[in-house]
């Protein structure tokens, strides 16, 4: 999948150092509902039994320009019958924060999924103190369904997200 500036495309072998690398900062962890520090082989466990889901889907967003690996978004438990999934797990790499690729490659996702994965609703979870991800969401056509324990619960849908870009 392509945008303007970024390639995004599904997490491989060689990206499980960095991207535990990411998840493993303090102030990446704090914002996800298991805080805990990822362990290199519980990564590779992870990514073991990632590989043999067909419900959860992890990229790796390059930019485009230079290939360099800036971050990772995904979309996950899906229910193909349903035609709903989850976003999230977004984490864009610090000095890369501020230049717009967190919406990019939200909205560049969003409109893939809802054209060709066919997905009529994606929600997502984010702790209502998430100001960063809070405005990802309001930039990309999300809307607020409800907050339950500090918890928000986000919703776009195919027409919605064409509003929003």
């Amino acid at each position: 999948i392509e945008s303007r500036r970024l390639r995004i495309r599904l997490i491989e072998p060689d990206d499980l150092p960095i991207t535990r690398a990411w998840r493993n900062q303090p102030h990446v962890r704090e914002w996800f509902f298991d805080d805990r520090a990822v362990s290199t082989a519980d990564h590779q466990d992870w990514f073991d039994r990632y590989l043999l889901r067909d419900d959860d889907f992890v990229f790796v967003l390059e930019e485009r320009a230079t290939a360099e690996r800036v971050g990772q978004i995904s979309l996950f438990d899906i229910d193909w019958p349903q035609a709903i999934g989850e976003y999230g797990r977004l984490i864009i790499e610090d000095r890369h924060r501020a230049r717009g690729f967190a919406v990019e490659a939200t909205r560049c996702l969003m409109a893939e999924v809802f054209r060709d994965w066919e997905l009529e609703t994606v929600a997502a979870h984010v702790y209502a103190d998430n100001t960063p991800s809070l405005r990802v969401f309001s930039r990309c056509g999300f809307a607020l369904v409800r907050t339950e324990d500090r918890i928000c619960r986000f919703e776009v849908t195919r027409g919605t997200l064409r509003r929003a870009e």
